[in-house]
């Protein structure tokens, strides 16, 4: 009998500890191991969980091949705005300037959007990625991308 009361007390503990280490948040927040939209993290997050069965995925944007990530802070409704607005000006800068011509623009490796955090609205860094405030991509307008591709605009290259 005795043996039995020890099973049981083992097996309750046991219970504790899974239910108090498990991936859920206590705080009433959703578990961050099933994402819904299933692409939203940012550059600087990971899985809440840190479980290998985490189906959350940064949320990445795409032009014309480049990848355009966001910063911890930027709604998934406001990158896929943000993208989309880069991705005209980016076209523009092509068709109007460059008549097809990307120039310099293949040296770009990625685009990242950011919450201020300096004075730098957006900038050109020596590793040939484009950082843009994500209140600054309307004033960034296509002449940045076309300064870029005529080499006007260099790694290195930040505005204030």
């Amino acid at each position: 009998m005795k043996n039995w009361k020890q099973f049981t007390l083992i097996v309750f503990m046991a219970f504790l500890v899974f239910t108090f280490i498990g991936c859920g948040d206590d705080n009433g927040k959703k578990d961050p191991c099933n994402c819904n939209p299933k692409d939203h993290l940012a550059i600087d997050e990971n899985c809440g969980c840190g479980l290998a069965d985490c189906d959350c995925i940064k949320q990445i944007g795409y032009i014309d091949g480049i990848p355009v990530y966001k910063y911890k802070g930027i709604s998934v409704e406001d990158m896929d705005d943000a993208v989309g607005k880069l991705y005209g000006f980016y076209t523009q800068a092509i068709t109007e300037n460059r008549h097809g011509d990307k120039g310099h623009l293949v040296d770009v490796v990625e685009i990242q959007i950011s919450i201020a955090t300096n004075n730098i609205k957006f900038e050109y860094n020596l590793d040939n990625i484009v950082i843009i405030r994500i209140n600054e991509i309307d004033a960034l307008g296509y002449e940045f991308f076309s300064g870029v591709a005529n080499g006007a605009i260099n790694p290195g290259f930040e505005f204030e």
